[in-house]
């Protein structure tokens, strides 16, 4: 059942409108219920109020004329929206009415009444009077108030009636919406919170800067706070010390990747401390973002995985007990015995080991460790009777491919009298620990070579320089020697200056900045300027503001900045073509492009560009550096406040793109 129409449409801003239309086309109405009840009207007639309506018998009569629409079918049908019908009410005047269907439902009737198309009939009326008991000559000068219409006129206004009771129903149907839509909003919410606060893990909703915004019972309860001094602190209030960094880059990692999990230590409010397993997630809250943290309670696993050797060792016939230990380990496990047989296996090394085994696969390890230096490392270890390994392989992930790089440690196993019974083994996935070995080693690779150049040319010109023949070379081939050992410092200058700064950064501490209010387009010309000396197979244009673009700014790291841009697109245009340096302000901030018409990047390497140690080009024919300045530069850069992007295609160039603030600069 809907609402009544008073409960859905504010009557009081109806009311008026209504009487303005009454006043200006001299025709009475009204809005009656179904029942009959009269809820809102406008230039009604003395004969109906002073008489009709205060008489028992004629207001029955009213009610009844006014609830005719109610049982009103048209061609067979109910009443519809824009329908109207018209008759004379029980009392002798015209009217008409006008359905306020809602939703398919007729709630009340809009009326154009108390009106004659003809003079009255005043015996009628007489009659009437005497019926209902009135004294004649006043109910007749009541009578002849009652306005008369043409007819013409009544059905021209017929459009503007229906489209008001249009009106209405729309009105009453959009309430009625938004109070279907509330009470969806409130169930969902009551849903919500009835899941949010009975789920039996810690549920957290924080702002990017590690602001506690909502947290669930399960939350107060793990860390024993009241919820109101919980939401007073921060992600950083409630972990241990020591993982600060950690939950520091976890932070940085959802907000840049959309989700991340990590382990690490929770501290309660009295001091003990809790691991947990966070799974994070952006979201976003009312149009700004935030990070959902679901927090388990590891207790017991981390248990579990210091005492696993130990319940093996003590309860060798206890296999369900161990093998509901094993399933809570992340890592793989195989257990065999004295006769090579594998008597316990779960489902993490099936998948390292692959293929996946079948119920009525053979038990002997023959057949199920494929990998030959892993049966031998299992052997060596029960012979010997000490731990072995680690050995590591290659295992295809079937994926088209791609492999995995599993590690193994074999351990015997003894029973509680020492008896040797058999072995374990420990399998891991460390093929993320060996990607990160690999850059390590190319860093390591690259940085020396990018070392020992610059300092073999040193040393070979100093070398010259202090050969006991000094008139063998001409005062000029001395000052060439000199500059060359100069140019070759500046480069392992320009080395250990990166390597300092991305220690720096490293470890957690903002780039520092010496501002001073400086014009950025004489900056730009004499980092130009230089490149022009060096590398004649490029043409270097210039397409800054005539004015000064005075700036608040480290001029010395924005000169780091913009020689990293330049001897990029130098390096990475071997070639030549021309070099375009273009600025120009936009929405607070100046923006300078270095564009190059060299090699170019794919997708994938655009996407790594600002990485530390990456090279585009890590072959040895690659053009020279570390693969840090790019890194460095977006840490100026966002020091400054402003922001750096790279735009490029293979075989078309590269753009990079930098905003400095326009701060207002100081007189």
């Amino acid at each position: 059942m809907t609402l009544p129409l008073r409960q859905l449409i504010d009557l009081t801003v109806v009311r008026p409108l209504m009487q303005t239309f009454s006043t200006t086309s001299g025709m009475p109405m009204a809005i009656i219920d179904r029942e009959g009840k009269v809820l809102a009207t406008s230039g009604w007639q003395r004969l109906c109020t002073f008489f009709h309506r205060r008489v028992p018998l004629s207001v029955r009569r009213c009610i009844e004329s006014d609830t005719d629409f109610t049982g009103f079918h048209q061609n067979g049908h109910p009443p519809a929206s824009g329908d109207h019908f018209e008759s004379r009410c029980r009392n002798g005047l015209v009217h008409i009415g006008f359905p306020i269907v809602i939703e398919g439902e007729h709630l009340a009737t809009l009326f154009l009444s108390q009106f004659f198309y003809a003079p009255p009939d005043l015996g009628y009326f007489r009659r009437q009077a005497q019926e209902l008991g009135l004294e004649e000559a006043p109910y007749l000068a009541a009578v002849h108030e009652v306005p008369v219409l043409d007819r013409t006129r009544v059905e021209e206004s017929l459009g503007f009636f229906s489209g008001f009771a249009k009106l209405l129903e729309k009105l009453g149907t959009e309430h009625l919406r938004r109070l279907a839509a509330n009470r969806q909003l409130e169930a969902s919410e009551k849903k919500f919170r009835s899941i949010f606060e009975g789920a039996l893990d810690s549920i957290v909703l924080m702002a990017p800067d590690g602001r506690l915004l909502e947290a669930n019972s399960q939350t107060s309860l793990n860390l024993r706070y009241p919820r109101e001094e919980l939401l007073r602190l921060t992600k950083y209030d409630i972990h241990f010390p020591a993982e600060h960094p950690r939950i520091r880059e976890y932070i940085e990692q959802v907000m840049r990747d959309g989700s991340a999990m990590i382990e690490t230590v929770q501290q309660r409010r009295d001091g003990s401390l809790l691991p947990v397993e966070i799974s994070g997630r952006r979201v976003d809250l009312l149009g700004e973002p935030a990070i959902l943290c679901l927090s388990r309670d590891i207790t017991l696993r981390k248990e579990a995985e210091q005492g696993l050797k130990r319940a093996l060792n003590e309860a060798e016939g206890a296999r369900e007990k161990i093998n509901a230990i094993l399933t809570s380990v992340p890592d793989g496990l195989v257990v065999t015995d004295l006769s090579d047989q594998v008597i316990l296996i779960n489902q993490v090394a099936e998948r390292l080991l692959q293929p996946p085994l079948s119920p009525d696969s053979t038990r002997y390890f023959d057949h199920l460790l494929v990998e030959k230096g892993l049966r031998e490392q299992i052997v060596a270890s029960r012979e010997t009777g000490e731990e072995r390994g680690p050995f590591e392989w290659k295992v295809g992930t079937g994926n088209g491919g791609g492999f995995r790089i599993v590690q193994a440690r074999s351990t015997p196993v003894r029973a509680a009298s020492g008896r040797l019974t058999g072995t374990i083994t420990l399998l891991r996935d460390i093929t993320h620990e060996r990607e990160i070995d690999q850059i390590k080693d190319d860093f390591i690779s690259t940085a020396a070579h990018e070392l020992r150049t610059p300092l073999a040319t040193i040393m070979g010109f100093t070398e010259l320089l202090l050969r006991p023949n000094q008139d063998a070379f001409s005062p000029e081939e001395h000052r060439e020697f000199l500059r060359t050992i100069y140019e070759k410092s500046e480069v392992l200058a320009a080395i250990i200056q990166d390597l300092l700064d991305l220690s720096r950064i490293r470890a957690g501490h903002l780039i520092t900045l010496q501002k001073s209010p400086e014009d950025l387009v004489p900056l730009v010309a004499k980092a130009v300027g230089a490149y022009r000396e060096v590398s004649r197979k490029h043409l270097f244009t210039l397409d800054l503001p005539d004015a000064p673009v005075n700036l608040l700014l480290d001029a010395g790291k924005i000169g780091q900045v913009l020689e990293n841009l330049l001897s990029n697109a130098v390096k990475f245009s071997p070639s030549g073509g021309t070099i375009t340096i273009s600025g120009h302000r936009t929405d607070g901030a100046f923006q300078l492009t270095i564009a190059d018409e060299g090699i170019g990047m794919d997708p994938k390497q655009l996407a790594r560009i600002f990485e530390k140690f990456y090279r585009a080009d890590a072959s040895t024919t690659a053009a020279s550096g570390l693969g840090l300045g790019m890194s460095i530069v977006k840490h100026i850069v966002e020091a400054h406040g402003g922001r750096i992007w790279v735009e490029s295609e293979p075989g078309r160039g590269t753009r990079t793109h930098f905003t400095l603030p326009l701060e207002e600069v100081p007189e």
